[in-house]
């Protein structure tokens, strides 16, 4: 048991999240369907009305996908999950397609992949939200995106790099932050990289990113090598 001057940690953490995901949300859920009766009882807006009408709509929405991320966020070390022996090269694929549903992708995979033992659910999410993010923040109709693994010294190390614009140098550690986005203009919620930096740090690993030149992104997940099956 987890505990810091007296208190459960790991029972907090739960009362955390059972707030988060249900008391909270119900307070949104009641604003959304006020907002629907209020319109139905006003009859018809004007403009500045159904303005006013769709921002709180959408703001609503937003809220709703926030706490949606954040509870996912939060329960990443709390996964009930345990390490179960998965392709590596397998899971990527997987990823690739889960993506080519929403996105045009032109990836290219390269390397040695080996099986390594990971929490499969967090784990293939994590590689979702990674390629996800690549595709969408693209400024190209077909992304091209080069992925390879190597097993140097005592990690596995994946790349996953683009060719879109990158990311300006001083805000490369910014993206990790939980809710940051490089544009207000973006509807994701800002958690996919905070999410997947997470599950890497889960399994004993780490992310970085760099900028590649001419243009585009290169993201770095190091793995250690007590993850692979010999």
């Amino acid at each position: 048991m987890n505990k810091l001057f007296g208190v459960d940690i790991e029972e907090e953490y739960k009362e955390f999240l059972y707030i988060a995901s249900h008391d909270l949300r119900s307070h949104m859920r009641h604003i959304k369907e006020f907002s629907r009766l209020l319109v139905e009882d006003v009859g018809e807006l004007s403009e500045d009305g159904r303005d006013y009408e769709h921002f709180l709509s959408e703001s609503v929405k937003q809220l709703d996908n926030k706490f949606s991320a954040l509870v996912e966020v939060s329960r990443i070390n709390t996964t009930s999950e345990q390490l179960v022996e998965e392709d590596l090269k397998e899971l990527i694929n997987m990823a690739i397609q889960a993506v080519k549903v929403k996105y045009l992708l032109k990836p290219t995979i390269m390397g040695s992949w080996p099986k390594i033992k990971v929490y499969t659910r967090i784990f293939h999410k994590m590689l979702c939200e990674i390629v996800e993010n690549t595709a969408k923040f693209s400024d190209k109709d077909c992304v091209n995106v080069l992925i390879s693994c190597e097993q140097k010294g005592s990690q596995i190390i994946i790349f996953i790099e683009d060719d879109g614009p990158g990311v300006p140098e001083e805000r490369l550690e910014d993206v990790f932050n939980l809710f940051k986005k490089l544009s207000i203009d973006d509807n994701s919620t800002g958690a996919g990289l905070t999410y997947a930096r997470k599950v890497v740090r889960k399994h004993g690993g780490d992310i970085t990113l760099s900028n590649r030149q001419p243009s585009g992104l290169s993201l770095r997940i190091s793995l250690p090598e007590s993850l692979i099956i010999s």
